[in-house]
């Protein structure tokens, strides 16, 4: 798959989502299958709380209609987090308040811009704690959160093959990265298409990963034993790789894996625990 073709399923996929839970109208979402094929523990109680997705909905967007006034009644001169202005944080609200419902009669809601909404939540709710706004708030911030559960997933694939195979692939390089890196530590050979990326030798006693002594301060360090190889590392990521690796945990045929793996418990937990939030947001793997 190409980066495009991944982007594009990933599309379909909200699509999907999109048309099935904005056809709804009193029907509870415990009858739709179609939002959960795979019977997702995670999603299941999603979908439960929500119980009626357009009804949800409605109130979701009236919910948001009182934070705007909320906001609006704040005074200006207020400075909110990171010197955002009262106003600054009123046009964000405004702006995914009007990218969620549409101007036609009957109104259209747009799911894809439920986890966005989740994300503003959960930011203004740990932020920007303000006693005026807090209670409608946090009605926009739990109703977001279950949504978010259900529409963030399908976004990554609908069945166990969609989501492993665009999870193979936005993960490729990290697991690339990560899997060389582990064989650097146990000072394994490198396979040729690892060793030409790195430029490292494919004899393990020959491979670098040391601390250099003439880089600049590194005799203010006090490291005890600079002769020792590197074998701590951290990866900066992004939300949708950790995802995906997530993903291929849970439906890429590990079960052997898992099943002898001496962390398998925290493995295993990972198919009945909900999204993340902040899709974009930066996210720190520690490899020891």
């Amino acid at each position: 798959l190409s980066c495009r073709s991944v982007n594009h399923r990933m599309s379909c996929n909200l699509c999907r989502s999109n048309s099935t839970m904005c056809t709804l109208q009193d029907a509870p979402t415990a009858k739709l299958p179609d939002l959960n094929p795979e019977s997702s523990e995670s999603i299941a109680r999603a979908l439960e709380a929500i119980d009626n997705p357009q009804q949800s909905l409605c109130k979701l967007a009236e919910s948001i209609q009182r934070l705007l006034q909320d906001i609006s009644a704040l005074d200006q001169a207020r400075e909110m987090y990171d010197s955002e202005t009262v106003s600054g944080m009123h046009d964000r609200w405004s702006k995914v308040y009007g990218e969620l419902i549409s101007k036609t009669d009957p109104v259209v809601f747009n799911v894809s811009k439920l986890p966005d909404i989740y994300d503003c939540s959960r930011y203004d709710s740990q932020h920007n704690s303000i006693s005026e706004i807090q209670d409608t708030l946090k009605e926009v911030f739990e109703l977001s959160k279950w949504f978010a559960n259900i529409v963030i997933p399908q976004e990554y694939g609908m069945t166990k093959t969609e989501k492993v195979s665009i999870a193979r692939k936005i993960s490729a390089k990290l697991r690339a990265k990560l899997i060389r890196n582990l064989r650097v530590a146990a000072r394994l050979p490198l396979d040729d298409a690892a060793a030409q990326d790195s430029g490292a030798s494919h004899d393990p006693s020959a491979q670098t990963n040391r601390f250099n002594p003439k880089a600049s301060g590194f005799l203010d360090t006090q490291v005890r034993s600079p002769e020792r190889f590197v074998r701590t590392r951290i990866y900066v990521t992004s939300e949708s790789h950790c995802y995906a690796m997530m993903e291929l945990l849970r439906n890429g045929g590990y079960d052997e894996l898992v099943r002898t793996c001496p962390a398998k418990s925290c493995v295993a937990s990972t198919s009945n625990r909900p999204t993340q939030p902040c899709r974009t947001s930066n996210n720190t793997l520690l490899s020891g």
